[in-house]
């Protein structure tokens, strides 16, 4: 049975996301700042549903973490949780303390608890980190306002990239995904796409296609960029290469066309194991 931990687990697409992930079977270590109050996931009451305290900011909370998980495989860590920060966002009006507290959530945090639980994931032979991350992070994209989240989504992704390339040899694969514009406490109820059409479109994604290859660096004759280990992907509006290039739904076919070429390049990566496409 694949075990999956995830961050933010109590609400929004982090709860969406164990919510179908124990319906389809799957182990789930759901984790949240207070257990105790997390109604909704309490209320799941699935044997495999696994429910642990983690406050993602705090070294002390994830250092307990880490030893209550010692041992445990985990196949895929999804860091969800985060926050939009401040209202007071502007050049002319910045909380700069809210800044800092945004890229402790957003940025600092999933690289602390991925590098806690990497002996975890090391047991896995398909081990995957992915990070939740936003359109608004990539550097193609021109808006103003949200600096803080959109500073601390863009350093995310520059995070993981390296993390994929420094773990490349320990055959872990890391990337970020934005799940779209959703219709979450943060996104508003204007937005795109349902929770449960952004959690859906994650899991089918990262089953189907980040379980078959080490790394993504052939994906340079779409992202226009060499040597690539990063990418994100939304199952609506765009598919991102790299960290700053989208690539319109329009041409999504085809882009999936070319991500089953490359992956078929790597097949021999995993000569010895049974893959199913």
């Amino acid at each position: 049975m694949e075990s999956i931990l995830i961050t933010g687990a109590n609400r929004g697409i982090g709860f969406e996301l164990t919510r179908l992930l124990i319906e389809d079977g799957r182990r789930v270590i759901a984790t949240c700042r207070d257990p105790e109050s997390a109604s909704d996931l309490n209320a799941l009451n699935a044997s495999n549903l696994h429910i642990h305290q983690l406050e993602v900011t705090s070294t002390k909370s994830i250092e307990a973490l880490k030893r209550a998980l010692s041992g445990v495989q985990i196949d895929v860590l999804i860091n969800n949780a985060g926050e939009m920060g401040s209202k007071r966002q502007r050049i002319d009006d910045m909380n700069i303390d809210a800044w800092r507290h945004t890229f402790d959530v957003n940025t600092i945090a999933p690289f602390q608890v991925s590098m806690a639980l990497l002996d975890n994931l090391k047991l896995s032979l398909r081990p995957r980190i992915i990070s939740v991350s936003s359109q608004m992070g990539a550097l193609s994209r021109i808006s103003s306002g949200a600096l803080a989240y959109q500073s601390s989504k863009a350093a995310l992704n520059k995070v993981m990239q390296v993390m994929a390339k420094d773990l490349e040899s320990e055959n872990i694969i890391v990337c970020s995904m934005h799940p779209g514009w959703v219709q979450t406490d943060m996104g508003g109820p204007s937005a795109d796409i349902s929770v449960n059409e952004s959690a859906a479109g994650m899991i089918s994604f990262f089953d189907k296609y980040l379980c078959f290859c080490k790394s993504i660096s052939s994906f340079s004759k779409i992202g226009r960029q060499s040597n690539l280990k990063i990418f994100c992907f939304t199952n609506i509006k765009y598919l991102f290469v790299g960290i700053n290039k989208f690539i319109d739904s329009r041409l999504l076919g085809k882009c999936m066309s070319y991500i089953f070429i490359i992956f078929c390049r790597h097949l021999f990566l995993y000569k010895n194991k049974n893959i199913l496409l």
